[in-house]
């Protein structure tokens, strides 16, 4: 199992500090990792990319199989609401053939006519957000994630 170590002194005077190293553990699935580390992971990347650029941007990055784990995690997070929005999001994208966008130019030309746009909207009207999922995960596991030392 992979974790991140902040001194305890550290994070008494600093309590964001769990935070910052959940996220830096997170940003980058890697082997050794645990289920539930992999399952956080996935889900910051798929809250990253909608944030950025919406679910446009994330079905293009990633494509339908990252969706499809994307939903998996989110059910296990107990993210119900974004993932019902991720798994029809899916079902819009896998409905046609999809070349893959290769400039900003061609991005903003499909983002103005295609459907995504109220999967996002609905995505922000979520409650709790992936990042109170996400606190919540690392309040109730921190120990999988961080090591006090």
């Amino acid at each position: 199992m992979l974790r991140n170590s902040i001194k305890r002194s550290d994070y008494e005077s600093t309590p964001h500090l769990a935070w910052n190293a959940f996220i830096d553990l997170i940003s980058d699935i890697r082997e050794g990792m645990t289920p539930l580390q992999i399952d956080a992971g996935i889900i910051f990347l798929y809250e990253s990319e909608v944030q950025n650029g919406g679910h446009l941007q994330y079905f293009d990055n990633h494509g339908s199989k990252r969706a499809r784990l994307t939903a998996g995690s989110l059910g296990r997070l107990g993210a119900f609401c974004q993932q019902q929005i991720l798994v029809n999001a899916l079902e819009l994208w896998d409905s046609v053939p999809r070349p893959q966008i290769k400039t900003a130019e061609e991005y903003s030309e499909i983002a103005t006519v295609s459907d995504f746009h109220r999967f996002d909207h609905a995505y922000h009207q979520c409650g709790p957000s992936i990042q109170e999922h996400l606190e919540h995960l690392l309040m109730n596991h921190f120990e999988e994630f961080i090591e006090l030392i």
